[in-house]
């Protein structure tokens, strides 16, 4: 079954349709202005980024690592031939 309808008249929709109080829902919720719209990728959407999200972005956005692929690859390849879990 699909139900279209607006946050407005949700829970009058939901109630209209008698079900049993245990019946399991799934709602899919597009951000248009009309029902079926998309949002594009640059639109803005109000939405709050958790703290990781944010380093993240912030690490990506200051590319700390450009130029120096070389060594990186050394380094984890050092690290890789040398790893092992037994104790010495």
């Amino acid at each position: 079954m699909e139900l279209q309808t607006t946050i407005r008249d949700f829970p009058n929709k939901i109630s209209s349709l008698n079900l049993p109080p245990d019946t399991s829902i799934r709602v899919v919720i597009e951000l248009g202005e009309t029902p079926g719209e998309k949002i594009e990728a640059g639109d803005e959407v109000a939405e709050k980024k958790g703290r990781w999200a944010q380093v993240a972005e912030e690490l990506a956005a200051a590319n700390v690592l450009e130029g120096r692929s070389e060594e990186v690859n050394k380094l984890f390849r050092e690290f890789r031939d040398n790893f092992s879990f037994e104790r010495k």
